[in-house]
């Protein structure tokens, strides 16, 4: 909500009843600023949040009228997990093969890939403007996840760089080269339960190998058996929608990898997620 008010966004009336304790509360703290806003906005603004506030007490009033919202203890705890995070490490609290655990006394945890630096998305277009995506089972989902050719960045090569994982990885998932690879975009995937950055990258002019799956059945676990799609990018989102209705699971950062692609191919916006 406060976040909203900083944006000049009014919260609507249905507010109430989540955040009537926060508008009561916060009221004396944000006064000075609604009615420097009042000066910069005009008088509207100004009037219509005191509204919200007079429904809120309203709304309190009515209710819940023994309550006493106090919001110290919420507020101390945030102020406290700031100094915390700031001037402190984390404590490896579980160590996995591949994953450690790490946390802030007890306050806040999060995962850390111990033997990769980073990930890598590719977005693979053949010479007849197909996507190439890749299906396999996951774990945790329980299910097959249709999702763009990706990977770990340095968890096969010490030293390894993300456009040479990226690379690698399109190979390796779905048997094409690439001669032309384009960064897009690099940040966090889960930045609330991971300290992970991926990259996405658009990969043309693919050629595909010899032998790939003959290769890749001899080499690859059981567990990460891997199922090759070729989609005609004008069907994409259909084809999308019926691997949805055959109960698979399609990663969200297949959407996030089109973003870039769809005003060059004429990409329609998705129906579902």
């Amino acid at each position: 909500m406060g976040v909203r008010v900083q944006e000049g966004v009014l919260p609507k009336k249905e507010a109430l009843k989540t955040e009537w304790k926060l508008l009561v509360f916060l009221w004396k703290r944000i006064k000075t600023f609604i009615q420097r806003e009042r000066e910069r906005r005009g008088i509207p603004y100004k009037e219509h949040f005191e509204w919200l506030v007079r429904e809120a007490e309203e709304y309190k009033k009515k209710y819940y009228p023994e309550s006493k919202p106090n919001l110290t203890r919420t507020i101390d705890y945030i102020e406290q997990c700031e100094s915390l995070f700031l001037n402190n490490n984390p404590k490896i609290l579980f160590k996995g093969e591949n994953l450690h655990l790490y946390g802030f006394d007890n306050i806040y945890e999060y995962v850390h890939r111990s033997r990769a630096t980073g990930g890598v998305n590719i977005v693979a277009i053949t010479p007849r403007k197909e996507i190439i995506l890749v299906e396999q089972y996951r774990i945790p989902i329980r299910k097959n996840v249709i999702e763009l050719p990706a990977g770990l960045v340095g968890d096969v090569f010490d030293g390894e760089d993300f456009e040479d994982a990226a690379k690698r990885e399109l190979e390796e998932e779905t048997g094409y080269r690439c001669q032309k690879l384009k960064f897009l975009c690099k940040g966090p995937i889960l930045p609330g339960l991971s300290d992970e950055i991926n990259a996405f990258y658009l990969a043309g002019e693919l050629q595909e190998t010899d032998n790939f799956e003959e290769e890749r059945q001899e080499n690859i676990e059981e567990r990460e058996k891997i199922i090759v799609h070729k989609v005609l990018l004008q069907e994409i989102m259909n084809w999308l929608d019926d691997q949805i209705k055959k109960g698979k699971v399609v990663d969200s950062r297949i959407y996030a990898g089109m973003f870039f692609i769809k005003d060059k191919y004429d990409i329609e916006s998705p129906k579902k997620i």
